[in-house]
């Protein structure tokens, strides 16, 4: 072995070494790649009503309608999924084991994401979304698993922008599996009230509770009724620059004066210098 050959290889296991301290992405998972997801997708509704909501305008005394009620489907669709074994900790790295959850319509071939989340640690991760789709929809679901891991890297400054580096948090993919088989559900026909909402009421005139007493809008409100007015805070701010203007003025003034002042006395002792 040459000196040359024997300087790459010593180069080589020095790099190969300071990516393992460092954890870069040329560590490799020790992990095995995950295998399709199993899962089941379920449609659940807890349709419930939303009563209508009354009030009683201030100038009629009648019930007046704020809010007609309404029918809430409230639909989800519910995915399960079958947890699976990975190694979660090597070479003191920690490994997270994600599941991507997409979905699409039946008849067509855009797939978008549905939810994504970390595997959880009991038997079955579950992803469970509200969805408003009109009945007889057809909807397409497949999940994919994959391996990752999160490792510090070192950022060199960017003059003028910054002068000192820092360690930045990143994430790799290590491995990710096959898509899982697809499942299709259907949207079906919303359910039907078997009972009328409770409608809320204001209370009329003839509801007025015995012993209350209806607020008279003619009379003056007493002392306890009126808000308490703002404490006097000082001066405003116009009063403020307007005492600095007439300051200055007679600062101005005063040493104007000041100067004549001397002047004159400066002058009369000329003249008293002059005789003597």
């Amino acid at each position: 072995m040459n000196k040359s050959t024997l300087t790459e290889l010593l180069a080589v296991v020095a790099i190969c070494s300071l990516a393992a301290t460092m954890g870069s992405p040329l560590v490799m998972a020790q992990t095995t790649t995950p295998s399709a997801p199993e899962f089941t997708v379920e449609f659940e509704a807890h349709p419930y009503e939303e009563p209508p909501i009354y009030e009683i305008d201030q100038y009629t005394g009648e019930n007046v309608t704020v809010r007609e009620g309404f029918h809430v489907e409230n639909q989800s669709a519910v995915v399960t999924i079958k947890n699976q074994p990975f190694v979660s900790s090597f070479n003191g790295i920690t490994y997270y084991l994600r599941y991507f959850v997409w979905v699409k319509g039946h008849f067509g071939e855009k797939w978008t994401n549905f939810c994504s989340l970390d595997q959880s640690s009991s038997e079955k991760t579950v992803c469970s979304k509200s969805i408003d789709y009109p009945s007889g929809a057809q909807l397409d679901f497949r999940v994919m698993a994959a391996v990752s891991h999160s490792y510090e890297e070192y950022e060199p400054p960017v003059p003028p922008f910054s002068i000192t580096g820092q360690y930045v948090t990143r994430n790799a993919t290590d491995a990710t599996s096959e898509w899982s088989n697809t499942q299709t559900i259907t949207i079906p026909e919303p359910s039907t009230s078997t009972s009328p909402p409770t409608a809320t009421l204001a209370p009329t005139l003839s509801q007025t509770p015995a012993g209350s007493q209806l607020p008279n809008e003619s009379a003056a409100p007493t002392s306890s009724e009126v808000p308490n007015q703002p404490k006097n805070q000082g001066i405003s701010r116009d009063e403020f620059y307007m005492a600095i203007s007439v300051l200055v003025v007679v600062i101005g003034t005063l040493s104007a004066s000041v100067v004549v002042l001397a002047r004159e006395v400066k002058k009369v002792n000329s003249g008293v210098n002059m005789h003597d």
